[in-house]
């Protein structure tokens, strides 16, 4: 194993110089051939299950993206540093780099800048954060896929989440196209992470023109849209991918997606950065893709999915968001009924 570490007391804006440190080992032919880039912060039990999960494929190159530690969180030193240590698991021949914040970015800034750095080294990569398990079948089918966009700048990403109602995914193809990009395990190029743009100096323009009305067709997805640009502008919402959803959008970009999950998220809980409540049926249907891959022959996007996922994902009915409120409430108050408080099974 050959690694290369970045200082671990290096500023939290990462300007300052990498000063690698450097163990070689052997060179390995038959790894998975593509870097792979792990995103974590302070859950080692987790980061366990995902590392478990990328040996099985035993990638050459390993680009390791950590966040610091909390203010006000007397726990996050240990947890941080913990969930790092996992690394130290990889046993196969693989060149491991570390960049790791020493003080806490957040989410937004510290992948985004993270993806920087991995960028800035390679050409492409798959990109996993610690709580996104995925199938095996997810590293091939990326791969090819990577190859066969490479050079097409229409397509901005491969993602490992399908937005394809489940009815639909027994369709004859391997994956489809699709205007949501799904940060639950994902891969890019270079070519395409350029375009991102924290700044988002395009929103206005975009809102001002109401481009959301022609990229959906839709009044309440442009209306949930333009809220969540807005939010975003105002710095009031924490968010890296909805960005890059953006960057997608004003560049008339395209994601592939599977038409089945090859990502399920174990991270739910209460010491998840953001995915605190448990989605109904977010891991149905998840398994693996078969090869060969069947390619899609029309190269456009399947705007009703998309829509139906939106209204599934977001649109909530009144009920169901006072529900959702409830549940979250119910997790400080014990002595609620947590029973009354469960959502009824979907017909």
């Amino acid at each position: 194993m050959t690694r290369v570490l970045s200082p671990t007391d290096a500023a939290p804006d990462l300007e300052t110089a990498m000063a690698p440190r450097t163990r070689t080992g052997t060179h390995d032919d038959t790894g998975f051939d593509r870097p792979v880039v792990l995103i974590l912060f302070n859950r080692p039990a987790v980061t366990r299950r995902i590392l478990d999960a990328i040996a099985q494929v035993r990638p050459r190159h390993l680009l390791v993206i950590a966040d610091g530690p909390r203010p006000g969180h007397p726990t996050d030193a240990e947890r941080c540093h913990a969930a790092r240590a996992v690394i130290d698991r990889v046993d196969w021949p693989c060149r491991v780099e570390t960049n790791f914040a020493a003080a806490n970015m957040g989410t937004r800034h510290r992948i985004a800048s993270g993806l920087d750095w991995v960028f800035e080294r390679v050409e492409e990569a798959l990109v996993l954060e610690d709580d996104c398990l995925p199938d095996p079948t997810f590293f091939p089918f990326c791969a090819e896929l990577l190859d066969r966009f490479r050079d097409d700048a229409r397509v901005f990403a491969v993602c490992g989440r399908s937005s394809m109602p489940a009815g639909r995914r027994n369709q004859p193809y391997s994956y489809y196209y699709s205007t949501l990009f799904a940060s639950w395990g994902w891969a890019t190029w270079r070519r395409a992470w350029r375009q991102f743009d924290m700044d988002m100096r395009l929103w206005p323009q975009m809102r001002r023109e109401d481009r959301l009305l022609d990229l959906f067709n839709d009044r309440a997805a442009a209306r949930f849209w333009t809220s969540t640009f807005d939010l975003l502008q105002a710095d009031r919402l924490n968010s890296w991918a909805y960005r890059f959803q953006l960057a997608c959008w004003v560049n008339n970009g395209l994601v592939v997606k599977p038409t089945r999950h090859l990502i399920r998220n174990i991270g739910f809980g209460e010491d998840a950065t953001l995915t605190k409540d448990v989605i109904p049926g977010v891991n149905d249907q998840a398994g693996p893709v078969a090869f060969p891959l069947r390619h899609f022959p029309l190269m456009l996007p399947d705007r009703q999915s998309d829509l139906d996922d939106l209204r599934r994902r977001y649109f909530r009915p009144l009920h169901r968001r006072a529900l959702f409120k409830l549940r979250r409430l119910a997790r400080r108050l014990p002595l609620l009924p947590q029973r009354a408080l469960q959502p009824a099974a979907e017909g």
